[in-house]
């Protein structure tokens, strides 16, 4: 940024302020092609100096990298395999990979673009298109919130497992002959080979297993559910499963002290920002679980497994709407979509910055992660059915707990089993911390910034919603934990992420407007620069009509399919298991009439009227251009909006109400008075500096008040039609015209007489392209019903 841009600047943000060093127009907006700034310093002079003190991501890198974090972890790892091997592999993969990008791409560059244009968190987002819908925005940080509780629990029982890895005791999950096995239906995959080994010996035509000690005939246990040894560790040693949800008898100590150490490590990165150095934990992962990956398909049976996840789609499966159902459910929470996360991270970005890209690369590093993810899974199934002698479908049952109970029975088949075990449950903790934090920063980002003073206090923040979230997870800690572990994993992970994403939708689609959203691209990234652009990247109609009607039918029809009762698991679950689950999964929904109420009353509280909270906020960027009329006087358009948001009245003690029943449309929240005066003082200074000689000092004042003349004259053409304000800017720029030309004439003879000409020329061309912009502005933007006055002659001089 030059020195110049520094100055103004400061000068903007001194000349802009009232007494109480409060902005007088949060909603101040200077576009980059009119000033002549750059898009670095655009940015810092106008909306984040002037609106909030907003930090951006210094590169897209940075952003990428903090989005991936977020978007790609757990989810591909542990529950993508898991919901394919449920639903058949390709059968659900293929499901998967349309709503991608039907569903999943439009979606994430609709996150983007409303976190990005408006700089600000979902609650406020969604406040300034309607007050009504405040509850929206804070939908999904109440969903963000109840994802961070499943993350802990996953992280605590990896954890628990990195922990055992390298106490280096792999007999522990591995062998039937612990006091926690079930002996009578724990089958060994070691034994079991050597026993159809024997059988191949003797008699080919028995189906042998190896139970409890001896090869018993399979025909005898038809209809028995028979479990892998490392299933029963993770359920009766690690959790200490009990009878039902209900049977809570005891504390798990093991899980409780892992849980307490996830949360106090979660806080304190939260807390404690680590910064560049943070990145290592984001991509270490990705290096990490390729090798895992190579290590899978190498291995002896992994095209088996590959084939059913890639080649065998199951039709009937394929064409279940359960299928697609659950597909939508997996994409969204992978995703993070209705979280808030995007959202938020894009309110970092600087405006113009291409999200489309962005969401672009996002899917397609989750897609392509869910993949590796899947093709490691289903390698290692492959070879634990060639061990076994059975099919894929047959190897363990479907469940939350898939990826524990594979890995850890093929890591003791395989050489060196401590570097592959210690891999896999360090890309699990990595992954799970990676998103846990982001998922917490998204709650205290939207406090902060509907609570400003709150920044000062962020370790208070942060410890008051850890330790809310922490007492909330103590419950998955019992006997019980488990069966709430697998309820949250059906109901919670996914039904209302889909339910807040597609209210999301709906609600700027329909209440917003497609035009004003495409309108808001323009704004951001100008025209469409190449045909790409215009019909498949970020000006591309078809993701606005996609917005408009193909994701909300998409969304309305998987939430109607999700009551539809199912039950796969080989527990019987009571009904209260279903009513909690439904529960917690509607419960945030509550909070949209919640702040829908509030809303109202604050409205009323305050002199407005209701109907205000159904309206465009003036603190929303696009008001100015969706309403160019609030900007003229017109008694025949009034309406009640504040001028300020509830926080800034809040800081400031103000009242916000309505003087005597008429706020209305007709006045703009810009000080003239304190604005026009920024060229006289600014002329002050120059006559000051100037005294103290030097060409160098004169050039840069020179530049500075070009700045402010164009500055000047953004502002005219942003607020229109106040004839008497911008009759004293245009004034202005008459008094600074002759200043520059005699100024410039002083300092030139001081420091070199033959440079008049070439420096005075330049200067003067900008001050006249700017008292000639002003006076076309003038022309083309003042409504027909306002006439000129004669004042304005002076201009033409």
């Amino acid at each position: 940024m030059s020195e110049a841009s520094k100055k103004a600047n400061a000068t903007i943000m001194e000349k802009t302020m009232d007494g109480d060093s409060t902005p007088v127009n949060n909603e101040l907006t200077i576009t980059n092609k009119e000033l002549g700034l750059g898009e670095s310093e655009l940015e810092t002079t106008t909306t984040s100096k002037l609106e909030t003190k907003r930090e951006l991501f210094s590169n897209q890198a940075e952003f990428i990298l903090t989005s991936l974090g977020l978007a790609v972890g757990i989810g591909n790892i542990l529950r993508f395999p898991t919901k394919a091997y449920q639903f058949g592999g390709s059968a659900f993969l293929i499901p998967y990979l349309i709503v991608s990008y039907i569903f999943g791409l439009p979606a994430v560059y609709f996150e983007l673009l409303l976190g990005q244009y408006q700089s600000t968190s979902p609650p406020i987002v969604f406040r300034r298109i309607m007050p009504i819908l405040e509850g929206v925005g804070w939908l999904s940080t109440i969903t963000s919130a109840l994802i961070s509780i499943y993350y802990a629990v996953v992280i605590s029982m990896s954890a628990l497992y990195t922990i055992k890895v390298f106490q280096g005791d792999f007999n522990v999950w591995s062998s039937c002959d612990n006091s926690w096995n079930i002996k009578n239906i724990c089958v060994e995959t070691l034994a079991q080979k050597q026993c159809q080994n024997e059988n191949n010996g003797t008699d080919s035509s028995l189906d042998l297993i190896f139970i409890n000690g001896e090869c018993r005939n399979k025909t005898d246990f038809e209809g028995n559910h028979l479990m892998l040894p490392t299933e029963q560790y993770l359920l009766f040693h690690l959790n200490q499963l009990s009878s039902g949800m209900w049977d809570i008898s005891n504390i798990n100590w093991q899980v409780f002290g892992a849980i307490t150490v996830v949360w106090i490590i979660a806080g304190c990165l939260v807390w404690k920002r680590i910064g560049k150095a943070g990145y290592l934990s984001i991509v270490l992962p990705y290096a990490l679980i390729l090798v895992l990956f190579f290590r899978g398909v190498t291995l002896d049976g992994a095209s088996k497994g590959l084939a059913y996840f890639f080649l065998s789609p199951n039709i009937s499966l394929l064409f279940s709407p359960r299928t697609w159902c659950e597909a939508l459910k997996q994409l969204c929470f992978s995703l993070s979509l209705g979280h808030g996360g995007l959202m938020s991270l894009a309110s970092y970005n600087r405006r113009s910055n291409n999200c489309f890209k962005n969401a672009a690369i996002i899917i397609f590093a989750d897609t392509l992660m869910s993949l590796i993810g899947g093709a490691a899974v289903f390698s290692i199934l492959g070879f634990l059915a060639v061990q076994r002698n059975v099919e894929v479908h047959e190897v363990v049952e479907s469940g939350v707990s898939l990826s524990f109970v594979v890995y850890p029975e093929a890591f003791t088949m395989m050489p060196v089993p401590f570097i592959w075990a210690i891999m896999f449950f360090l890309v699990l903790v990595l992954f799970g911390l990676n998103t846990q934090i982001a998922q917490v920063q998204v709650f205290c980002t939207c406090l902060y910034d509907q609570f400003p003073n709150l920044r000062n206090r962020k370790w208070l923040v942060t410890l008051s919603y850890c330790l809310l979230l922490y007492l909330l997870t103590i419950l998955f800690s019992t006997n019980a934990g488990f069966h709430w572990f697998e309820m949250f994993t059906e109901y919670i992970v996914g039904f209302p992420s889909v339910c807040a994403i597609t209210i999301e939708i709906i609600c700027v689609m329909y209440l917003y407007g497609m035009k004003n959203l495409r309108e808001d691209i323009v704004e951001m990234f100008g025209p469409a620069s190449n045909k790409f652009e215009q019909f498949l990247g970020s000006h591309s109609i078809y993701y606005l009509i996609n917005l408009k009607f193909i994701s909300p039918i998409i969304g309305i029809a998987i939430i109607c399919f999700s009551f539809i009762p199912h039950n796969n698991s080989h527990r019987k679950k009571s009904i209260s298991y279903d009513i909690i689950g439904w529960i917690i999964a509607l419960l945030p929904l509550i909070i949209i009439p919640i702040f829908s109420l509030r809303n109202v009353l604050w409205f009323k509280k305050h002199g407005f009227l209701a109907k205000s909270t159904l309206m465009l906020q003036k603190q929303h960027r696009s008001f100015s251009r969706i309403h160019p009329g609030a900007q003229i006087e017109n008694t025949n358009a009034k309406f009640l909006l504040p001028n300020k948001e509830p926080w800034d009245l809040r800081k400031n003690g103000e009242s916000g109400g309505a003087k005597g029943g008429d706020v209305a449309f007709t006045k703009i929240d810009i000080d003239y008075d304190h604005l026009a005066m920024t060229t006289p003082t600014m002329r002050s200074e120059m006559k000051t500096q100037r005294q103290q000689g030097g060409r160098e000092e004169y050039e840069n004042e020179i530049e500075t008040v070009s700045v402010y003349t164009e500055i000047l004259n953004d502002l005219r053409v942003e607020v229109g039609g106040m004839r008497k304000d911008i009759q004293k800017i245009k004034d202005q720029l008459e008094d600074i015209r002759e200043d520059l030309t005699m100024g410039n004439m002083s300092a030139g003879t001081k420091a070199n007489s033959n440079s008049n000409s070439k420096s005075v020329e330049p200067v003067k061309k900008q001050v006249d392209s700017a008292v000639k912009s002003v006076k076309k502005s003038e022309t083309t933007n003042i409504q027909p019903s306002i006439k000129k006055s004669k004042s304005n002659s002076k201009i033409n001089k």
